[in-house]
């Protein structure tokens, strides 16, 4: 359930998370959702009066927080180039 975070390159500034809880990865419905709001409490407890924006929270779990990291590893690439992103190291 917490790897039900799908993001799409072709709408790059949003995320996709389930609103309800999902029967299966098949017929799960999802609903696009600002990528500012993906992990937005960084960790930190989140507030009482929130209301959630995915089902069970799933957006603010560590798993959550990795794929934000991993996303905008993307976007601050500056050549574009995939391979370059799963390497912290990169050779200039």
């Amino acid at each position: 359930m917490r790897k039900s975070i799908v993001f799409d390159k072709n709408t790059p500034d949003v995320f996709y998370c389930p609103q309800h809880k999902p029967i299966g990865f098949e017929k799960m419905l999802v609903k696009a959702r600002p990528l500012s709001r993906l992990c937005q409490f960084e960790g930190r407890p989140i507030p009482e009066d929130y209301k959630s924006d995915c089902y069970n929270d799933v957006d603010e779990t560590e798993y959550a927080c990795k794929e934000k990291y991993r996303i905008m590893k993307r976007f601050s690439n500056p050549d574009g180039d995939a391979k370059a992103i799963d390497n912290d190291y990169v050779e200039k």
